[in-house]
């Protein structure tokens, strides 16, 4: 093929185009928020967000149909998952919220992926992958995946076609047929297809010890990079929105109405706020690391597979240690580690802050737990960011030291604060905490 037709193929494609990893970006984005997250506070919006984007694309591809059905089916989903919240009781609305949430959750998933699959060819989704340096064995597996739901859904049409010929469809004379006459050719066709998309994709030259070369143009524009801030935005929104959550539960189940109920159980305090504590921890940390993953992976998309650049993003949540890291596996670690401690510091002031507020003011007291977190806040970051930059005033080794050593400093206080803030909580509310 020469390369003057190569153009005409590439400009013929209908829609917003985006790069395959961009897809891809979007794809676990859109999976993991929507299965991982809860619908209160800022989800409320994020969701909705959410759920558009595979509609937008899907119709960018001017397949208003599909585009359509998912639209419709999401909204009722939607709104009857608020009815089953809010004035449904009993059986019923367990069955109802059980289904419609299972939906709401699954369809943008699953439309975002067969938009992947309708908007890719292979030799695009291989080029991308191949621009990620991953290896053949990731990339071959995933080549034949990417063929093979098309595959089985055409040979499940002509399978349909040539049975309603013969008169076995639903609502026929003998509907029992139809298992006989549909899925069982459909499963033998199935057995065969895989073994022939993997020969073929052998054929082509995967596994080749030679480079491929590919036709396809790859590359990231304006729309991806929109993309990918619109995903670091709504990861953003999420670890907000799960610190909300986690300081809110905190207060409702010990300075409400609730509390009076959470206070009467047979444990001690400090046992008690210890729990709370390792509960919205371990939920911190999942989101924390999540977040650390997708961006892992949007570094690695952008950078055409740099894995040096991974690590140097990593690095940058080491504290002031990262001023004078150069990437590696060991800055790497120490990033994602004191994200971590952040992560349990963040709790651990959250809760010793909602304490103060609800035994120091008299009304409003949530307002005070929020300025007195910031105000917290606010003092132990100028202390380090004085320190830090008195440190930097040295030689290159001495500022070097000294940085490494602030940012040793930092964690520790960090911890201390986390593990002094479940200590002083749980004491307040034993002591001084006036629920009445």
């Amino acid at each position: 093929m020469s390369s003057a037709s190569y153009p005409t193929i590439t400009e013929s494609k209908k829609g917003i185009q985006l790069d395959p990893r961009t897809k891809l970006l979007l794809l676990l984005t859109i999976t993991t928020l929507m299965f991982s997250t809860s619908n209160e506070g800022i989800m409320n919006l994020v969701k909705p967000l959410l759920s558009l984007v595979p509609f937008i694309l899907i119709l960018s591809e001017r397949r208003f149909q599909t585009a359509a059905k998912y639209l419709i089916l999401y909204a009722a989903c939607f709104a009857l998952e608020r009815v089953a919240l809010i004035w449904a009781s009993g059986l019923f609305s367990f069955v109802l919220l059980a289904g419609t949430s299972i939906m709401t959750r699954f369809a943008p998933g699953i439309m975002m992926g067969a938009y992947l699959i309708a908007s890719t060819s292979v030799s695009e989704f291989i080029g991308a992958m191949e621009r990620m340096h991953l290896t053949e064995k990731i990339v071959i597996p995933l080549s034949v995946i990417f063929r093979f739901f098309p595959t089985v859904s055409e040979e499940y049409q002509a399978i349909r076609d040539a049975m309603k010929m013969r008169g076995i469809r639903f609502g026929g004379k003998n509907p029992f047929l139809m298992v006989e006459y549909r899925l069982v050719p459909l499963i033998v066709s199935v057995v065969k297809i895989g073994d022939e998309l993997s020969a073929a994709a052998l054929t082509r030259g995967l596994g080749a010890p030679g480079r491929r070369t590919n036709l396809c143009r790859i590359g990231f524009h304006a729309q991806d990079l929109m993309a990918a801030l619109f995903c670091a935005f709504l990861v953003w929104a999420s670890l907000v929105a799960v610190y909300v959550f986690i300081a809110m539960r905190f207060y409702r189940t010990m300075f409400t109405d609730e509390g009076y109920l959470t206070l009467t159980l047979p444990v001690r305090t400090g046992a008690l706020v210890t729990a709370k504590f390792c509960a919205a921890f371990l939920l911190a940390a999942v989101f924390t690391l999540a977040a650390c993953a997708l961006a892992s992976l949007a570094v690695l998309a952008i950078s055409d597979g740099d894995g040096d650049m991974v690590s140097v993003v990593l690095s940058l949540l080491g504290g002031w240690s990262a001023l004078t890291g150069s990437g590696g596996v060991a800055s790497s670690v120490i990033g994602v580690a004191n994200a971590l401690v952040s992560a349990a510091y963040t709790v651990g002031l959250a809760f010793l802050s909602l304490t103060l507020g609800a035994w120091w003011a008299r009304r409003h007291k949530v307002a005070a737990a929020v300025a007195l977190y910031v105000g917290i806040g606010w003092v132990i970051s100028l202390l380090f960011s004085i320190v830090g930059v008195l440190a930097m005033m040295g030689d290159t080794g001495t500022a070097s030291f000294m940085l490494g050593t602030v940012s040793v400093m930092q964690a520790v206080v960090n911890l201390a604060v986390a593990a002094g803030g479940v200590a002083l909580s749980a004491y307040l509310v034993r002591a001084k905490v006036d629920l009445s």
